[in-house]
């Protein structure tokens, strides 16, 4: 491996996270440069690949089908289903055609406004 290419791999390390298959392709072309001693200028010995750390997590679309919502509410989506059917309970939603949908940001709000205070 080459002087350059060593200094490639390292600021693709640096720029972003490799994925395990790109470890393991790393470690493989490592190993290979350290076979080959006539183009190996920088000694390098890789001896695992980091384990994948816990993936972010992803961020919430505006638009939620009534399963997010409810996952994002930390209820059922039956519980959803009845209280828009009956409208016990005012949890705003967008109708599309025969679709509900909920907005992200009505849901932070009608949460907002279930806050009670204590006395």
């Amino acid at each position: 491996m080459t002087r350059l290419n060593y200094i490639a791999v390292v600021a693709m390390l640096e720029a972003d996270r490799p994925t395990p298959k790109q470890w393991q392709a790393l470690l493989s072309m490592f190993r290979d440069a350290g076979q080959n001693e006539e183009t190996t200028d920088v000694p390098v010995q890789v001896t695992s690949v980091p384990e994948p750390k816990e993936e972010p997590r992803k961020s919430v679309p505006e638009l939620l089908t009534r399963a997010q919502a409810a996952e994002y509410l930390g209820t059922t989506v039956g519980t959803l289903s009845t209280w828009a059917c009956t409208r016990a309970v005012e949890v705003p939603f967008v109708k599309i055609g025969r679709n509900v949908r909920y907005r992200r940001r009505d849901l932070d709000a009608w949460l907002e406004s279930q806050v009670v205070q204590g006395s």
